[in-house]
């Protein structure tokens, strides 16, 4: 389990560091997608195979292949450029272009290594990593911010799966649904990311969550069939929402630091996860309590996230001080020169 849970963010963040800042969106919506995929098939496979033992083999076992397909993968390249590894850059982006057939000049490589050389060099990590003390120092409140916002996040996702009990049906069918429901929230939320901005996206889709909770609450008793349907409209906001939070948490923080600050974040998140299985119990006070529990933290998140840097169509920062640049709305210091290097292939 813990294999599983640090191999997620690190293929996600892989997806978006192998294509440059225009494609990145759609490289990763293909990734997401397949989880709505699996995530409906799980829902039809625990209807089926009701030993949980066996079910938890068959789900396992196609995890083998990821010892294969790793081979295959070629390394992050704004990490081996962070790490001054312009070399075996060089040779994955040559790689790239026999395999796209397209050109590669050669001063486009050496320009790559200059730069790459003068933002380094220039840079304040020692030997290629920065200490806890300098990320906190540069970036804490947005590492704060970012780490509540995640709480809440998988506290409300996690929280609207389990309370499904609540819902008329076969409790495995309507957990296909949601799921399923997840690829036009992923859809929309791909959309709306580069078309008003990734603070803009999270602010709507998190606000619109809490409004169609409490409108759950207010027509149930009349009408039970509509908060039937308002429900998963929220779970597929709340899924909009987490999708935009993992660019915005990948995009704010710099190469060097980015995949720690990633899993910081979803361990701090994975404490909303501890505690959503226990917001069911609140019905048994009132009702709609959880409802009204997850519509404040959406309610609240929908304000907190304008705080974050706005990352959309940008590329992605290397240094700390690239990183800091974002909260002062203002170009980066220096060239993005993984960004550069991926466009030309």
């Amino acid at each position: 389990m813990v294999l599983v849970s640090t191999f997620a963010p690190t293929a996600f963040l892989l997806a978006m560091e192998l294509v440059s800042s225009k494609h990145r969106v759609m490289a990763v919506m293909v990734l997401t997608l397949t989880s709505g995929l699996a995530g409906t098939a799980l829902g039809y496979l625990a209807g089926y195979i009701l030993d949980w033992r066996l079910l938890l083999r068959v789900i396992y076992i196609p995890g083998l292949l990821h010892l294969i397909i790793l081979c295959w993968l070629p390394e992050s390249i704004p990490w081996l450029l962070s790490q001054s590894k312009e070399e075996e850059v060089i040779q994955i982006l040559r790689e790239i272009a026999r395999v796209n057939k397209r050109p590669l000049p050669e001063e486009q490589l050496k320009e790559l290594r200059r730069n790459n050389r003068q933002v380094v060099t220039q840079s304040e990590a020692h030997d290629g990593h920065y200490s806890l003390r300098q990320i906190f120092d540069a970036l804490g409140l947005r590492i704060y911010l970012c780490c509540f916002v995640w709480f809440s996040s998988l506290l409300i996702g996690l929280g609207l799966i389990l309370n499904l009990n609540d819902l008329s049906g076969n409790k495995f069918r309507n957990y296909s649904l949601t799921s399923f429901l997840d690829l036009p929230g992923i859809l929309i939320a791909a959309l709306l990311m580069n078309r008003i901005g990734r603070r803009w996206a999270m602010s709507l889709f998190m606000g619109s969550c809490s409004t169609l909770l409490i409108a759950i609450t207010i027509l149930d008793m009349d009408y039970p069939n509509m908060s039937w349907y308002l429900y998963f409209l929220a779970k597929m906001a709340s899924t909009c929402n987490f999708i935009t939070l993992y660019f915005v948490t990948a995009e704010i923080f710099p190469t060097h630091c980015r995949n720690s600050m990633l899993s910081l974040c979803a361990m701090v998140g994975s404490f909303g996860y501890m505690l959503a299985p226990q917001t069911p119990l609140l019905a048994d006070f009132f009702k709609y309590a959880p409802h009204f529990l997850f519509a404040t933290f959406a309610l609240i998140n929908s304000g907190l996230v304008m705080f974050f840097p706005e990352t959309a169509k940008k590329g992605l920062p290397t240094t700390l001080e690239e990183a800091r640049v974002q909260d002062r709305k203002m170009p980066l210091k220096h060239l993005n020169v993984a960004e550069n290097s991926k466009t030309s292939v």
